[in-house]
């Protein structure tokens, strides 16, 4: 299972990631702009996103794939 993890908080996002690495496949991004690159050039399951984070909040990066109907 293939997870995006957004979250800019360095040390909670090495923490997550320490966690959750060893059963799935983690990509990690700290920023809305570089999350959104990952998600339109690879395929995800799930997506844990961190609401306020620069570029793109959570909320308004998962509102931009709703609109444009794109699935991960």
């Amino acid at each position: 299972m293939k997870i995006l993890l957004l979250e800019d908080d360095p040390i909670l996002c090495e923490l997550l990631y320490e966690h959750l690495c060893g059963d799935f496949d983690v990509s990690c991004c700290y920023d809305g702009l570089s999350a959104y690159d990952e998600i339109v050039t690879n395929h995800f399951d799930i997506l844990l996103l961190d609401v306020s984070v620069p570029s793109f909040s959570g909320f308004e990066l998962l509102k931009a794939f709703r609109e444009r109907e794109i699935l991960t």
